[in-house]
């Protein structure tokens, strides 16, 4: 299961993602792939200095946010409760 934890406020971010959704065979797994690439997608788009870590099934983004990357992650979550309501067996989310 993919796990993704998020605690945010006004002006800081702490999300990690992490797990794999082993919902298919590796390298066919579409829900793996959607959530990388919400998450991959939403890094690149950030436009301030973050503390990110990226390991083979884990993503972690902490720091304090600026009002226009506050939009991105929110952007982020959306996009990844989108698909946590279509397969909650394989996506959990935990808001601090």
């Amino acid at each position: 299961m993919i796990k993704v934890s998020f605690k945010s406020d006004d002006s800081s971010i702490d999300l990690v993602i992490k797990g794999h959704a082993y919902s298919a065979k590796k390298g066919q797994d579409l829900i793996c792939a959607a959530i990388s690439a919400i998450a991959i997608g939403g890094l690149n788009a950030l436009k301030s200095d973050y503390d990110i870590k990226i390991a083979e099934g884990y993503i972690s983004i902490k720091g304090k946010l600026s009002e226009e990357d506050m939009i991105v992650i929110h952007t982020i979550i959306t996009q990844i409760e989108t698909v946590q309501e279509k397969y909650p067996e394989y996506v959990s989310i935990e808001r601090k």
